[in-house]
């Protein structure tokens, strides 16, 4: 058990990092080259940037909450009300992250795109990435429910005991 713990917290770690990497090199690098291949829409960067950000918030605290989760299965203590809230906050977090892509790419859309112009690409992205959060944050919630179902049946038969 320990072990497998071990490589589930790496990961958590791994992908907590390539996420900072992300925010921090890759969209500011990204927006440096769009500013400088097409400067009528460079006033667009700074919101991106902005809203590529506050995406990242609710991940970075989704994540910190499946790294708690870990540490909770690794001392037997997953089935505990600490395990429920822990859930609810990543279904809270996979909630507001699947808002936040709609507004954002609305409002992108809205400021950026020409009529003549075709923008199913980045249309079918959000799509995709909104469905993927509301399928996180459905099967968190079902997740979230049975564990709580689990941890009322533990605390009825332990006050039986």
């Amino acid at each position: 058990m320990k072990r497998g713990s071990t490589l589930l917290k790496g990961v958590v770690l791994l992908t907590g990092l390539a996420a900072l990497s992300v925010c921090l090199i890759l969209v500011p690098e990204l927006a440096r080259e769009d500013a400088i291949e097409h400067p009528e829409t460079a006033y667009i960067l700074i919101p991106f940037m902005l809203g590529a950000w506050s995406l990242a918030v609710p991940f970075f605290i989704a994540l910190y909450q499946v790294y708690k989760l870990v540490k909770l299965s690794e001392t037997n203590r997953i089935f505990t009300t600490a395990a429920v809230k822990a859930l609810r906050v990543i279904k809270l977090c996979a909630a507001i992250d699947a808002v936040l892509l709609i507004s954002g790419a609305s409002l992108g859309l809205y400021l950026v795109h020409e009529p003549n112009e075709d923008a199913a690409g980045p249309i079918a992205v959000v799509i995709f990435l909104t469905f993927m959060t509301a399928v996180i944050s459905t099967f968190v919630a079902v997740l979230q429910r049975m564990l709580q179902n689990a941890v009322d049946i533990k605390s009825e038969n332990e006050g039986i005991i």
